[in-house]
């Protein structure tokens, strides 16, 4: 049986103003390649609503750690009022979306995602005692790396969101 525990709880990313959705996904696929991510996108919806358009996404990224453990950051993200806004930088018209993100990261770790200790009972009682005295070591060393990239995500999308907004604000 696959145990899940929960060591990343709802870290929030929120941001308000002008961006470009095509960027900010290309930007959020290179930086789980570039950590050694699978993008696994479980969810995605675009709904037109008379305050603008709305997106909604839900990726659940996956790194495999050894045969014993993988890790998985769940992002949802929402992004609501989406209007189109044409902005002039280098003198130049450009479109641009304008309206309010709001992402959510989950980190997740999996011990046991091919079942191999789960076939008899001692066998289980076995994996137990393992854990707590030979694995304990490498699993805090897991669940810092999956701190450490849910961080990495947060930080780089906040920083690529906020880059469009010095960018815009300053050019029109």
């Amino acid at each position: 049986m696959v145990e899940k525990e929960l060591v990343i709880d709802g870290l929030e990313l929120n941001y308000t103003g002008l961006f470009k959705l095509s960027t900010l996904l290309r930007t959020i696929d290179e930086l789980l390649a570039e950590k050694g991510y699978s993008k696994n996108e479980k969810h995605r919806e675009e709904r037109v609503r008379p305050s603008g358009k709305s997106f909604v996404m839900e990726l659940r990224p996956t790194r495999t750690m050894s045969a014993y453990e993988s890790v998985m950051v769940k992002m949802r993200i929402t992004i609501s009022d989406i209007n189109e806004v044409e902005v002039i930088i280098d003198n130049k018209k450009r479109n641009v979306e304008q309206g309010t993100i709001h992402i959510i990261f989950d980190g997740w770790t999996s011990t046991d995602y091919e079942w191999r200790w789960e076939q008899k009972a001692w066998v289980w009682l076995l994996r137990g005692f393992f854990e707590k005295f030979f694995f304990k070591v490498k699993t805090r060393k897991f669940h810092s790396l999956l701190v450490e990239d849910t961080h990495h995500f947060y930080n780089n999308i906040k920083a690529h969101l906020n880059l469009h907004r010095f960018i815009f604000k300053e050019k029109k």
